[in-house]
């Protein structure tokens, strides 16, 4: 009887920490980016990664556009479902001005190649240096999105599983604003 007691707990506490890493991907609801003492623009700060044909991708090369900033990992199951609709949305909405990119926060391509070739990813993915980290974390909850619009500021802040539906409206509102005189 008590080997079948400890292996009971012991399979209880594996479901229990099963269930809060679960919890700790999943992260908080959506929510606007944070605000700021005084409501002022939060500017997104710009980075410049290669991806992985080689070519950087810089943000500031974007401005005028809306980015779709996603941090993720392979290890992240939230991550790989919302990663199809990034995709969907990439492709669909490119032409009004969208742009999806995803920066893995693995430590290199051998997992991230292959797990983005699965997936049929279409948009720019990047394998982060530390860089991206640095300057939008650090990252507390997989994955995590900011939505930057025209102007180069972070105009959503989405720690957790984002997915189509809820990011549509934001999009649509962002990307029907012009863009920045310059």
């Amino acid at each position: 009887m008590p080997r079948f007691q400890t292996l009971a707990a012991t399979l209880a506490a594996l479901v229990l920490a099963a269930a809060a890493l679960w919890a700790i991907a999943a992260g908080p609801p959506a929510q606007a980016a944070p605000p700021s003492a005084s409501d002022d623009p939060i500017p997104a700060p710009d980075f410049a990664l290669p991806t992985r044909s080689g070519t950087p991708f810089r943000l500031s090369d974007h401005r005028g556009e809306v980015v779709v900033l996603n941090l993720w990992a392979t290890w992240c199951p939230p991550c790989r479902r919302e990663m199809p609709d990034f995709v969907a949305l990439h492709d669909e909405l490119s032409g009004q001005g969208l742009t999806v990119v995803g920066v893995a926060l693995d430590d290199d391509w051998e997992a991230v190649g292959p797990f983005i070739d699965a997936l049929g990813v279409t948009y720019p993915i990047a394998v982060d240096d530390g860089t991206v980290d640095g300057l939008y974390g650090p990252t507390l909850s997989f994955p995590t999105t900011f939505v930057i619009d025209r102007a180069g500021n972070v105009r959503h802040y989405l720690p957790g599983m984002i997915l189509r539906a809820d990011l549509e409206p934001l999009l649509a509102e962002l990307l029907a604003e012009p863009a920045p005189s310059s």
